[in-house]
């Protein structure tokens, strides 16, 4: 009988053991797979404007209209998130206030309209200060960039998000 029980809590133990291995292996893994995205990612953005043949002027210029630009956006995307966690509170309540929500959802389209024209003034801005070649080659890896650049936790597809599936 004292060996079954101790058979018993062998196996017990042989599995919670086998448990913790395989859960550090796959957030270690998970941690891996997010760096090695983020490195590709940083990697394609330090060079972006490499092989565009710029000017000391066109590269300081550029870096400081980027800078000024993310500054800007920064600020409405706090603001945007912020009017977000707003309307979660007001969907919380019993009797939401549905006024409220949608005057809350459209200061959210402002924002996000004057980050779109913020952009556009940006790229008029940078079409004036680069040669066409330049410029075009400059629009071509911005659309590449834009549409070939890897998500931290893989490629999302459509109802996917960090919490599974959304059916």
């Amino acid at each position: 009988m004292r060996n079954k029980w101790l058979i018993l809590l062998l196996v017990l133990s042989l599995a919670i053991n086998l448990a913790a291995i395989a859960t550090i292996a796959f957030h270690w893994l998970r941690r891996q797979q997010f760096k090695t995205a983020f490195e590709d990612q940083s990697q394609a953005l330090q060079q972006f404007g490499q092989d565009m043949t710029l000017s000391r002027e066109q590269k300081k210029y550029m870096r400081s209209q980027r800078k000024q630009l993310q500054a800007m956006v920064r600020q409405n995307h706090q603001q945007v998130k912020q009017y977000r966690l707003e309307i979660l509170e007001l969907l919380k309540q019993p009797e939401a206030d549905t006024t409220k929500i949608y005057a809350l959802v459209q200061e959210i389209n402002q924002l996000q309209t004057l980050n779109e024209k913020h952009l556009l003034e940006n790229m008029i801005q940078l079409k004036g200060t680069l040669s066409p070649e330049q410029f075009d080659r400059h629009v071509q890896k911005l659309n590449f960039f834009m549409h070939n650049r890897q998500h931290p936790f893989g490629r999302m597809r459509r109802g996917q998000g960090r919490g599974g599936d959304v059916e």
